[in-house]
């Protein structure tokens, strides 16, 4: 998926957010140009503690890009050449843990992925085969704090017949725990008929479609959007369930691009895609307990692509202009 750009950044700061419907103009604290050009990047970005950006730049490529948090240095991971995994078969997603570790995952057969883990020189440390026992399409990719990893996807039974998985696997790359999260009760079905209530699902599973990311209390966190809010399942690293947070949308219409919990915080980019009009586009901060809104920043179209990383009280942006390519770091709070 390329996203479009949908990034505004302000150089004028207002008061403290009255309501959870006014946003925030961001302030720009720095704006450092990149030293090599990107082009056709591919989302999702991640970022590790320190601000480092790691991307994906081409929709046919066998490399993951890191950029230093100023700009300053891109290097590259590069799994073109690691056995059991050829050119064409592209990253089918990465991961990045809050020291820096990379980690990538590339499907090998329909019924499996090869986890590579890289090195600090870029080269490839080891492989680690997983399997899934069915074809499957993979969704979510994380590395645990503990060593394991967390997968979800689509499994097909056949052409017509497929299925949301979540899981967690070890560091050999076994299975050790399926995950299937419930939807949590809507507050507005309580008046519902008995036949609409009958038609909510709960058979859970639905992680499949989400985003996740593991916090700084070092949980994992999985979003799954809904109509008007977005529910955020923490799990821990061994895959049990801690607590359901629900977040409301800034907007029915919008969705959530990009995701990211810190201090305390979730933090959840929305926007309303191929639409020229930016104002229900929100950078949203919410407690990472009660879901509870803190505050919104206003986003818009002048500045960057993407919304890149959020660590530390700071929210960087990646800007692909043509001669003007740059990361755009604010202050949040």
């Amino acid at each position: 998926m390329i996203l479009r750009g949908v990034i505004f950044l302000t150089a004028v700061c207002a008061g403290a957010i009255t309501s959870a419907q006014t946003a925030l103009p961001l302030v720009v604290s720095h704006a450092y140009p990149l030293t090599s050009p990107l082009h056709e990047m591919v989302l999702p970005l991640k970022c590790d503690a320190d601000g480092n950006l790691y991307g994906r730049f081409g929709v046919n490529t066998s490399r993951l890009v890191k950029i230093a948090a100023d700009g300053h240095a891109v290097t590259t991971y590069d799994y073109a050449n690691v056995p059991k995994v050829s050119s064409k078969q592209l990253l089918a997603g990465f991961s990045v843990s809050r020291d820096g570790q990379v980690y990538g995952i590339s499907q090998v057969s329909s019924d499996s992925y090869v986890i590579i883990e890289f090195s600090d020189d870029q080269t490839v440390k080891r492989t680690i085969e997983l399997a899934v026992k069915t074809t499957s399409t993979l969704s979510q990719f994380v590395a645990l704090p503990n060593g394991n990893f967390y997968v979800s996807g689509t499994l097909h039974q056949d052409r017509q017949t497929s299925s949301p998985f979540a899981g967690i696997y070890d560091a050999a790359g076994k299975l050790v725990r399926n995950i299937s999260l419930r939807d949590p009760p809507h507050p507005k079905e309580k008046s519902r008929s008995r036949s609409a209530s009958k038609s909510t699902n709960t058979k859970g599973g639905k992680t499949a479609w989400g985003q996740a990311t593991v916090g700084d209390d070092d949980n994992l966190y999985v979003m799954q959007p809904m109509s008007s809010s977005v529910v955020v399942y923490v799990v821990a690293p061994d895959g049990r369930e801690v607590r359901t947070v629900t977040v409301p949308k800034p907007s029915d219409e919008v969705s959530p691009l990009y995701f990211a919990v810190d201090n305390g915080r979730i933090a959840i980019a929305f926007a309303v895609s191929d639409v020229v009009d930016f104002a229900n586009d929100k950078f949203r901060l919410a407690d990472s307990r009660t879901g509870k809104v803190i505050v919104d920043y206003q986003l818009g179209p002048e500045t960057g692509d993407a919304v890149a990383c959020y660590t530390n009280g700071r929210v960087s942006f990646l800007s692909l202009i043509p001669d003007e390519q740059r990361i755009i770091q604010a202050e949040v709070r």
